[in-house]
């Protein structure tokens, strides 16, 4: 019997395995009962553990288990490492790796994505590099997702390192990849970045069906580069294919609006938004904050931003430009003053407010 299931599963492997994210409580009755047990060291039901401790954001409990354990093998870093890249906490997935690099342990094709991953979030060309470099000595660069993950790093470290994404292109067309679906959308990604649309679409055309995440790259791409016409003219020719736009797709296609100042097709994202149920976000809703104001039209640009359950300064940093661009200087300061206790500023608010 194991916390009230004695038939139901008969191993524990299948009742860790039962055990969701969500029930964190449970996770940790599920090993309280296993130190009872004597079972801790088990690698098997050790692994399973430090996963569910991952899953429940429970990084504490999951690095205090992996520094428990007489020797944590590669499963046990591995499954660390990832836990901490997929929620955004690159730093540590990095520490991580290099304490597990130094006690000798090698990495597979499970961990060098995540540990890449973690390189892209840090935006640490030069870690990502070494780490590439481990890769190629390692033999892991035939593997598709290592490949895939590579491409995404040098895709967000600009057109100075190109040349190593080209090469991995290369790579995946020599070796029958480019079908694959993450390898064609990664690719896309890093050439609409970089701005090199010749390449983007000529990927984007070979892609068989292009998916929301194939559309938004390339779209995604024209803003930032601020190929606005272009990105509208996606936007549609998407959505006539058949592909619904998600809150990606009209966070760009508002900027695209904004920056060609075409108020009237911002106003009727804004009305498609509100049909869609689509949730506004952050950038959903500083993007209309930003094409209200920069129409003149500050009336609905605070409404936007009254809407918003939690105010963001950047949402206020918008606001604050919008009245300052349109001469109200009162209202800025007026702002300023209510929301600067609440929300504080940086140095983006208090040159807006200079500027009133």
């Amino acid at each position: 019997m194991l916390n009230g299931h004695p038939t139901r599963f008969p191993t524990l492997n299948s009742y860790l395995n039962f055990v969701k994210p969500s029930r964190s409580i449970q996770g940790y009755r599920s090993h309280t009962h296993l130190i009872k047990l004597g079972l801790e060291i088990d690698p098997k039901h050790r692994n399973h553990l430090i996963n569910l401790y991952s899953k429940c954001l429970a990084f504490d409990c999951a690095r205090k288990l992996l520094d428990e354990s007489p020797e944590p093998d590669l499963v046990a870093w591995s499954t660390l490492i990832s836990g901490y890249a997929q929620n955004g906490l690159g730093k540590e997935a990095l520490l991580a790796f290099t304490e597990m690099h130094s006690l000798g342990i090698r990495c597979n094709e499970f961990t060098f994505p995540s540990v890449l991953k973690a390189c892209s979030m840090k935006k640490d060309i030069i870690g990502g590099k070494q780490i590439h470099g481990v890769v190629m000595v390692t033999g892991f660069q035939n593997d598709v997702f290592v490949a895939n993950t590579l491409v995404d790093l040098y895709a967000k470290c600009g057109l100075q390192d190109i040349t190593q994404g080209r090469k991995i292109h290369g790579y995946l067309i020599k070796h029958g990849y480019t079908s694959d679906p993450f390898s064609s959308n990664a690719l896309a990604d890093m050439y609409s970045k970089v701005g090199d649309f010749e390449d983007a679409k000529t990927v984007f055309d070979h892609i068989p069906n292009p998916d929301i995440v194939s559309w938004n790259a390339i779209i995604a791409g024209c803003v930032l580069h601020e190929y606005y016409n272009l990105c509208l003219e996606l936007f549609f020719k998407m959505k006539r294919s058949g592909i619904t736009p998600n809150k990606f797709t009209y966070s760009s296609a508002l900027k695209a609006c904004s920056g060609l100042g075409l108020q009237d097709l911002g106003q009727q994202f804004h009305s498609f938004l509100i049909k869609s149920e689509i949730e506004f976000d952050l950038h959903l809703c500083c993007g209309l904050i930003d094409i209200y104001s920069k129409c003149g039209e500050m009336d609905d640009a605070q409404r936007v931003y009254d809407m918003m359950p939690k105010k963001e300064l950047i949402a206020l940093n918008a606001l604050l430009s919008g009245h300052s661009e349109n001469g109200n200087d009162i209202e800025a300061l007026t702002l300023f003053a209510k929301h600067m206790d609440k929300i504080g500023f940086d140095e983006t608010t208090l040159i807006k407010i200079l500027k009133s």
